[in-house]
C-alpha cells in the first residue's frame, strides 16, 4: 500500500493592526485558504521534501499582489522594489539568503539557489541576481512588482515623512514552515517598509532573526518589525527555549513573544519535528493558515482561527 506521508504546512501574510472591519479582510482569508490548499496538493505529490513545500508556498505569496513579497511588494523612498528573502533546511542547517533584488520574479527560489548551488549562505544584488539569472530564474522588470496601492502608500508616507511599515494593515513579510515525515523547514519572504531608506535590509533574509530551522528543535518564519527581530535574534531565540529551557514550541514562541521582543512587534510560526506548532503574534492581527496530512485546516487574521477541511 502507499507510504502515508506526515505533515504539517503553516505560512503568515504578515503580522500588525491589521484595523478596519472584518469584511474588508475577507479576500486576504480567501487568498490564504487558496494557498494552504494548493501547499497540501503540492506536499501530496511525489518524492517531496519539506524544502519543496516551504519554496512552494512562499513563491505562491510572493506571487499574490496583496502581500508584501514579489508582486505587490511596497517601494522604497526611491520609488523602486529591493527584495529579500531566505530559506533553511532543519535537517542539514544548510541554509540560503538573498537582499536587494530587484528583478528576480521569486526571490524565494533565488535564496533556495544559493544555498543548493553555492559555496555560500548570503549573497546580495546584482552578484544574486546574475547568479539567478545564470540558474534560469525568471526576471521581471522592477514595475512588475508595483500595485496602485504601494504607490499610495509611497505617497502618503513620503507626505508624512516617515518610513511605515506596514503594519497598519498588517501585510508585511511572507513565510513558511514545514514539518515533512519528522523533517523541519522555513523560510521567509518580503519588500521590506515603505520609504525605507535604498538599500536596508530587514530580518527576513537574515538567518536567526527572520528564518531558522533545525531538526532538533523547530522551524521559525518570523514577520513585524524587522530591527526588532534582528536586535533578538528572534527566530533563534525561540529555537534556542526548546533547546536548553526544554520548552515546547508554543510555550517557546509565547515566552520570546512576551520575554524578548517589545509588544507590538509581529509574530511567529514554527513547527517541530512531531508536527507540534504555533502561530502566534503580540500585535492585533496576524495573517497565518496551517493545514496537515489529515487536511485539517485553520485560517485567521485576529485571534480567532475558522477552521476548515480540504476537499
Amino acid at each position: 500500500r502507499m507510504e502515508i506521508n506526515k505533515f504539517k504546512i503553516l505560512i503568515h501574510g504578515g503580522a500588525g493592526t491589521i484595523s478596519g472591519p472584518p469584511s474588508g479582510r475577507e479576500p486576504y482569508v480567501q487568498v490564504l485558504k487558496r494557498i494552504i490548499a494548493n501547499s497540501y496538493s503540492f506536499a501530496k505529490g511525489d518524492n517531496r521534501t519539506a524544502i519543496d513545500i516551504v519554496e512552494y508556498a512562499i513563491t505562491q505569496l510572493e506571487d499574490e499582489p496583496l502581500f508584501n513579497a514579489g508582486c505587490g511588494a511596497v517601494l522604497n523612498r526611491k520609488g523602486e522594489h529591493e527584495l529579500e528573502a531566505s530559506i533553511m533546511d532543519g535537517s542539514t542547517l544548510k541554509c540560503g539568503a538573498v537582499s536587494l533584488l530587484k528583478q528576480i520574479k521569486n526571490p524565494i527560489s533565488a535564496a533556495r539557489l544559493v544555498m543548493d548551488k553555492s559555496e555560500h549562505i548570503y549573497i546580495a544584488g546584482e552578484s544574486a541576481e546574475n547568479f539567478a539569472r545564470q540558474h534560469g530564474l525568471q526576471t521581471v522588470p522592477n514595475s512588475f512588482f508595483t500595485t496602485d496601492h504601494r504607490l499610495q502608500q509611497l505617497q502618503v508616507s513620503k507626505q508624512a515623512e516617515k518610513i511605515v511599515l506596514d503594519t497598519e494593515e498588517g501585510i508585511g513579510t511572507v513565510g513558511c514552515v514545514c514539518m515533512f515525515n519528522g523533517f523541519v523547514a522555513a523560510g521567509t519572504s518580503t519588500g521590506g517598509m515603505t520609504n525605507k531608506m535604498e538599500g536596508r535590509i530587514g530580518d527576513s533574509p537574515l538567518i536567526g532573526a527572520g528564518t531558522y530551522a533545525n531538526n532538533l528543535t523547530c522551524a521559525v518564519s518570523a514577520t513585524g518589525k524587522g530591527e526588532e527581530f534582528i536586535r533578538h535574534v528572534a527566530a533563534y531565540d525561540v529555537a534556542v527555549r526548546m533547546d536548553l529551557c526544554k520548552m515546547d514550541v508554543l510555550s517557546a514562541v509565547q515566552a520570546t513573544l512576551c520575554h524578548r521582543l517589545p509588544p507590538d512587534s509581529g509574530g511567529f510560526i514554527a513547527v517541530d519535528r512531531e508536527g507540534n506548532s504555533a502561530m502566534e503574534f503580540n500585535t492585533k492581527g496576524m495573517y497565518r493558515a496551517s493545514v496537515d496530512s489529515l487536511g485539517i485546516a485553520q485560517v485567521g487574521v485576529w485571534l480567532e482561527l475558522e477552521a476548515f477541511t480540504m476537499e
